[in-house]
């Protein structure tokens, strides 16, 4: 894949733009929508490593674990599973969440002293996608918050 180099990491985005490049597909969209998105027939399943042992290990290499976009997806029991088991942060800030999905985790965020972290969700390099490059943002005092967590 030519816009993939030797130390980055390959993904579905990767896979739709060189496809939609090779002329496989119509658009960047149309490659999840045909072929990788989910259950489709070129989706390969990721594994997935038990949450506990993975919020572990980002804590003892001294980093911060976030639950990312979670929108409607992850709510009630598996956030508060995933809060028990160490989580330092929830992704309040993206463009899947609408208000009353923001509002819902940032009440978690305080409720159980939680970091937010936000941002467009923007890979790069996908042509019509620059339209949020910027667009979601969190202000300097979350970044603060996140480097007390780590300096404590």
């Amino acid at each position: 894949m030519k816009k993939v180099g030797s130390h980055s990491s390959l993904g579905r985005p990767h896979i739709a733009m060189e496809l939609h490049d090779e002329g496989f597909v119509k658009t960047y969209y149309e490659a999840f929508y045909k072929y990788i998105g989910d259950d489709k027939t070129a989706f390969v399943r990721k594994s997935n490593p038990d949450s506990k042992e993975v919020i572990d290990l980002i804590s003892k290499c001294r980093g911060l674990s976030f639950i990312a976009h979670p929108g409607k997806q992850i709510r009630d029991e598996l956030l508060m599973k995933l809060i028990d088991q160490g989580i330092d942060g929830i992704e309040l800030v993206h463009p899947s969440h609408d208000k009353e999905s923001m509002s819902y985790f940032n009440k978690i965020i305080s409720e159980k002293f939680l970091l937010s972290s936000g941002g467009s969700d923007f890979h790069g390099g996908i042509k019509n996608d620059t339209g949020s490059l910027g667009k979601y943002i969190i202000s300097e005092t979350e970044i603060i918050n996140m480097k007390r967590r780590l300096f404590i």
